[in-house]
């Protein structure tokens, strides 16, 4: 199999596009939860928190990339997560890096 650059393929049927906006289904919704680590409370716009609404969408990236075999997995774009443990106050760390190949003048991803 080869990559497949569908976001639904990614996301699943917790993705949807309409009016110039996309919206991720968070942990509460009652079915095709997208964004599991993130509550309604926490991604809401006025008293949510940034951070976790971040860190949801990574984690979830990370989520399909590990289960997606390395053969069909992007050139062009690479995911790697790690976790580690902060020694002063033992707080667990999760580290991601992501990178894109994109066009010389900055545009879009490089064609796979």
């Amino acid at each position: 199999m080869a990559f497949d650059a569908k976001p639904s393929t990614h996301f699943g049927a917790g993705y949807s596009v309409a009016s110039n906006s996309i919206r991720f289904n968070t942990n509460d919704a009652a079915s095709n939860k997208t964004l599991t680590t993130l509550t309604d409370a926490e991604a809401d716009p006025t008293t949510g928190d940034y951070r976790e609404v971040v860190r949801a969408l990574l984690y979830k990236i990370g989520t399909d990339w590990d289960a997606t075999a390395s053969a069909d997995r992007p050139a062009k774009m690479t995911f790697a997560r790690s976790l580690s443990v902060e020694s002063s106050s033992g707080n667990l760390v999760e580290s991601y890096m992501v990178s894109f190949q994109v066009g010389i003048t900055r545009g879009n991803v490089a064609a796979e």
